[in-house]
């Protein structure tokens, strides 16, 4: 149910974007306005009231979350905690105002180098005074230092382990007993392979893609993009888990 809402919520903000270019933003854009203030003021009683006790709220950062109710108030409620400061910006609305879109600028405590600020596209619904939804869609560039991070450790999928390194190296072993190696680039949300000496599935130089996307922190799907050698067997949407200790 969240993915579905998701998805009708990101078709209505595309919609939005491409909707005849108002003069400017209309009345509900202050709805909006004052959301960020009190949520940078820290104020979540006066919060509350421009908010309905089922917002809606769907965020796509390292991956796609769906909150509601309790759970989207609590969520509003934590960015507080963290000394949130919104900056917004108007970019489109649609017809009758009640689909808005922004350009944004967050500020947290204790933010993770090259994520100052987390930048972002957001689309509103709004209903008189309240904002029924919110829709954040993280920048792309930001998103790729998320997977990077992310990406850091040891995953596994059948009798492979795949060792990412924070240097930018990687190495595969099957069964314990070395299969690949080389170095790996993620940019676009595509993670790009180049196997090295070490490798003895492929030839030094030979070159993956694969399209990558996080379903949480502990796995994540990858579709192939380019082939790879005997590599490629890892094949197209490949679901792989963390290893635990």
């Amino acid at each position: 149910m969240g993915r579905v809402l998701a998805r009708c919520l990101l078709t209505a903000w595309v919609l939005a974007v491409v909707a005849s270019a108002l003069a400017g933003p209309p009345a509900q854009f202050e709805v909006v306005e004052r959301f960020a203030a009190r949520l940078s003021a820290g104020n979540f009683m006066q919060l509350r009231t421009l908010l309905p006790s089922e917002l809606s709220m769907v965020e796509h950062g390292l991956f796609l979350e769906s909150t509601v109710g309790p759970a989207a108030h609590a969520r509003l409620r934590a960015l507080g905690a963290q000394g949130a400061r919104l900056e917004v910006s108007f970019e489109s609305a649609s017809a009758d105002g009640a689909l808005i879109v922004t350009r944004e600028q967050l500020w947290l405590d204790d933010m993770p180098e090259g994520l100052v600020p987390l930048r972002s596209t957001v689309a509103y619904v709004v209903d008189g005074v309240r904002l029924l939804s919110i829709t954040r869609v993280l920048d792309a560039d930001q998103r790729d230092v998320l997977m990077r991070e992310a990406f850091v450790g040891d995953w596994r999928q059948a009798g492979l382990v795949y060792r990412m390194h924070a240097d930018g190296t990687y190495d595969v072993e099957e069964h314990g007993r070395p299969y690949d190696g080389g170095v790996y680039t993620i940019e676009g949300g595509v993670m790009r392979i180049v196997s090295d000496e070490r490798t003895v599935a492929c030839q030094p130089g030979d070159v993956g893609r694969w399209r990558l996307s996080f379903t949480n922190l502990d796995r994540h799907m990858l579709e192939r993009i380019e082939e790879m050698c005997s590599c490629g067997r890892a094949g197209a949407a490949v679901y792989r888990s963390r290893m635990t200790e």
